[in-house]
């Protein structure tokens, strides 16, 4: 754990901060949205994009988390990093995601909000609005390896596969 010193800040995203105020297009239909919206309830914050082969393998077992997990009242969000929204909105019904995506061309915000170094990157938010946990590169939301790994940061039991 980083700590920062007197008169300094905590790098962007850093864990133990809070959710920075963002506001974003929403993918499905432009419209500006803070992510701000979505506190008071855990949230899985995964940013991603078309061509990041990675976050395309991942994005299945990303979906049935969201899916699995709404009975909890876990929410996952996407934020693609795609300049081309037409191609990631084709990309969303292709792989009929029915979680919540942004558009953040080039992460033009989120690499300065979040500090996005590399694609897929993960945020777990726990229900207050502070950055529990952080997970760079792709995972199988389906494990339950990683399924353990949010039940720990966020202090909640998934219900089963």
């Amino acid at each position: 754990m980083a700590l920062a010193g007197c008169g300094e800040r905590a790098a962007p995203g850093a864990v133990g901060s809070p959710l920075p105020e963002v506001v974003l297009a929403d993918l499905a239909d432009g419209r500006a949205r803070a992510l701000a919206e979505f506190l008071g309830q855990p949230l899985v914050v995964n940013v991603w994009a078309t061509w990041c082969e990675p976050c395309r393998r991942e994005m299945p077992s990303l979906e049935r988390l969201s899916r699995a997990a709404r009975a909890q009242g876990l929410t996952v969000i996407g934020i693609t990093a795609d300049t081309d929204l037409n191609l990631a909105r084709e990309f969303a019904l292709r792989h009929e995601l029915t979680f919540v995506n942004f558009s953040d061309p080039d992460l033009a915000r989120a690499r300065v909000t979040l500090g996005i170094k590399a694609l897929p990157e993960t945020f777990v938010i726990d229900k207050e609005g502070r950055i529990v946990a952080r997970a760079l590169g792709a995972r199988d939301w389906s494990a339950d390896e990683a399924r353990a790994w949010l039940e720990t940061a966020l202090g909640i039991k998934l219900a089963p596969r």
